[in-house]
């Protein structure tokens, strides 16, 4: 009679396991169902937003646009001497079109940039925990590049690394973006897996990558560790990673320098067990400390 209770509790908990999964995989299927039904609601088709393509604006007749990149937007930026003192211009978030669904912060940006011959791209990154888990983006959200709207803290960096950007048309009257939009073909960029990109296959593209808050003490840490490692030779792994890369921050939120250097030393002392950031006198012309407010 106990062998029989026993077998005939074993089928019943078997047979409630199955059901509990067939329920869990039709609740899967539904929630499926249910994005699928929302993505074509608000999914817009791919179609171009202006049948005439961008053209650059006239400049004055002594100068020409194929010069004018040249000399202010050069591949290969940092490694050779500056040509002069006057400036040089970096596209903003990449060399985005809106008009093309090119997205600011995109693969697609920085490409687009160096098609046209400009080689000089500012970015923007967040730090998430971790230096290998930063992602290039501008907002501290989602909504306004995704179909998501989230906190990208609140994403895991695995999912955040297959999201797709899409394209958002803005609703002027209301003075925010419309719920439809278009898809692209690029998925949130990792940080790193920028700079490697250019390390593989190089285009001549330098980044200019902006932290913000805290995250300017991460980069450092992780930076002079690995040039250390790399024996301080030029033609090391780590120096020819780091050669097409800046990094800026702001004094907004450390009050001087050796604040930012304390808080360096100490990210650095956390995670190597010392501190690898090491502070030495300019001697060439390609070492620059440059601040701003």
């Amino acid at each position: 009679m106990a062998d029989t209770m026993s077998q005939l509790d074993l089928h019943e908990a078997a047979v409630a396991k199955r059901r509990l999964m067939e329920r869990q995989q039709a609740d899967e299927k539904e929630e499926q169902r249910r994005g699928e039904a929302l993505r074509r609601a608000h999914v817009k088709p791919r179609v171009r937003a202006y049948v005439n393509p961008r053209s650059y604006p006239v400049l004055p007749r002594q100068y020409r646009w194929k010069e004018q990149k040249e000399k202010y937007c050069p591949p290969d930026f940092l490694k050779r001497p500056l040509d002069h003192k006057f400036g040089y211009v970096f596209c903003h978030r990449g060399l985005y079109d809106r008009a093309r669904d090119i997205v600011d912060n995109s693969e697609a940006a920085i490409t687009n940039g160096v098609k046209q011959k400009m080689y000089l791209h500012e970015i923007d990154s967040f730090v998430l925990g971790r230096v290998d888990h930063a992602i290039v983006a501008h907002d501290k959200v989602s909504g306004r590049v995704t179909a998501e709207n989230k906190a990208w803290s609140a994403i895991t960096f695995a999912t955040t690394l297959k999201t797709f950007l899409v394209s958002k048309a803005v609703n002027l009257k209301r003075k925010e973006f419309a719920k439809e939009y278009r898809n692209t073909d690029d998925r949130v960029p990792g940080l790193l897996g920028a700079i490697w990109k250019e390390l593989l296959e190089p285009t001549g593209v330098t980044l200019h990558i902006d932290f913000r808050d805290q995250d300017f003490a991460k980069i450092f840490p992780f930076y002079s560790y690995h040039i250390t490692k790399g024996g301080y030779q030029p033609d090391s792994l780590s120096h020819r990673l780091f050669k097409s890369t800046m990094f800026k921050g702001y004094n907004i939120f450390y009050s001087s320098f050796s604040k930012l250097e304390e808080e360096i030393k100490t990210n650095c002392e956390s995670l190597y067990g010392q501190n690898y950031f090491k502070r030495e006198p300019v001697t060439t012309s390609y070492s620059r400390l440059v601040t701003a407010d």
